[in-house]
């Protein structure tokens, strides 16, 4: 009997609660409506605010026209010109080369700036000449070559064409523009004049004294005689070494020391022989003969 209470009960509490749910679901809708519908009510309007309805009676709003955007033109903007190169600036002339001045005494204390060898630039013929005798001559041509080995005071260059030492003046030679080809950028030179010094006072007496100065210094001997036809040096030697002794390259030392003293005094001379003596004996040791040719 319970059980059917129980169950009758619980079916007025679901319809009634069915019931309260449709009476709120009705309330609601009818709000709704309300607020859609009626346009004059203030009441309307606020539940049409607070909840987003839209006015049934207001017509919707037509939506925004779309307008289509043209694409811009394209603008031509000309490439800017180039700038103008700047024009470059003119190099500053070159300051002018101060040449030093050198003397032909300066170029011949220092043989690393000499020429190996040179050219002589005329033609000639030089006597074999001794003391007045002439011996016979000896022909040189323009452009043979001149191997250097001293350079004078008096500007002559001292060397050797084919065997033939020589003295030729540096203005017959093409020093000048081999100078130039050379040292020409840094230097400027000043070749001597050619000249051959005039016999000094007392020649003979100079001669054989400076030629005697010249052998103590060399051999330890004074004893030197200028003959007319050649010099003769006598020396004293170990009897053992007379035999087999050969003074040829002594005879040839003198001979040269002689061409250049009797130069120097104002000789012309250009041919010398020399002949070495034993002091003791009196036998020929060597003897040689050296011609230098100067022009």
């Amino acid at each position: 009997m319970s059980d059917s209470k129980n169950q009758k009960a619980n079916a007025i509490a679901a319809w009634k609660l069915t019931t309260l749910f449709i009476v709120f679901g009705a309330l609601i809708l009818g709000i709704f409506w309300f607020a859609r519908t009626n346009g004059e009510s203030v009441t309307a309007y606020k539940i049409r605010q607070l909840l987003g309805i839209v006015l049934v009676s207001d017509p919707a709003p037509e939506p925004a026209p779309v307008v289509a955007i043209a694409e811009p033109e394209p603008v031509f903007v000309p490439e800017p010109e180039p700038e103008p190169e700047p024009e470059p600036e003119p190099e500053p002339e070159p300051e002018p080369v101060v040449l030093e001045s050198m003397t032909w005494s300066d170029i011949k204390r220092q043989p690393v700036m000499w020429p190996d060898s040179l050219k002589i630039t005329l033609d000639k013929e030089a006597q074999l000449r001794y003391r007045g005798n002439v011996y016979g001559e000896v022909s040189f041509s323009s452009g043979q070559v001149l191997e250097i080995f001293e350079l004078s005071d008096e500007g002559f260059i001292r060397g050797r064409i084919t065997g033939t030492e020589m003295e030729v003046h540096a203005s017959a030679t093409n020093f000048a523009q081999w100078f130039e080809l050379k040292h020409g950028e840094s230097y400027e030179i000043t070749i001597p004049r050619k000249e051959f010094p005039e016999k000094v006072d007392d020649y003979e007496e100079q001669l054989i004294s400076e030629l005697r100065i010249w052998s103590m210094q060399n051999y330890g001997t004074p004893l030197i005689e200028v003959g007319e036809n050649d010099l003769r040096l006598r020396i004293q030697i170990k009897p053992d070494d007379s035999l087999n002794a050969d003074f040829s390259l002594e005879a040839h030392s003198v001979a040269r020391a002689y061409l250049r003293i009797q130069a120097d005094l104002g000789g012309t001379d250009t041919y010398a022989s020399c002949e070495i003596v034993d002091l003791r004996s009196g036998r020929s040791l060597g003897s040689k003969g050296i011609f230098i040719p100067r022009f």
